[in-house]
Formats: C-alpha cells, structure tokens, sequence
C-alpha cells in the first residue's frame, strides 16, 4: 500500500488534483509528513484547481520548511 506522500504525487502525475488535495487533507496535522517537496506540490494542486490564495500560503509554508 502506497504511503499518504506517494498517493499525494501518484494523484498530482495523473492530474488529480483534488484526489491530491484530499489525500493531503488527511495528514496535514502530521508536520512530519509535511517537507517542502511535498507541501510544494500540494501548492501546486491548490493552483491548478483555481486557489490561487490556498496556492501562495502553500508556497509560503514550503519555503519556510526547508
């Protein structure tokens, strides 16, 4: 069984991106789950379904992870 993070990029490569979300929803209490990569693409996911607010707050958590 794939891990949440695996799910996460499974979903974002087919173009899933509220799957993506959905997934991510479920772990993001989990700050250890959540490195930059990871937090990046769901930035990316939050973009690409039209949050562009989600998306910068997102970006923002990304850059301050690493």
């Amino acid at each position: 069984m794939p891990s949440p993070q695996q799910s996460i990029y499974a979903h974002y490569a087919a173009q899933d991106f509220r799957a993506a979300l959905d997934v991510f929803a479920s772990i993001d209490a989990d700050a250890d789950l959540a490195d930059e990569r990871l937090l990046a693409t769901v930035a990316q996911c939050h973009f690409k379904t039209g949050d562009r607010r989600k998306a910068a707050q997102f970006f923002l958590r990304a850059s301050k992870s690493g």
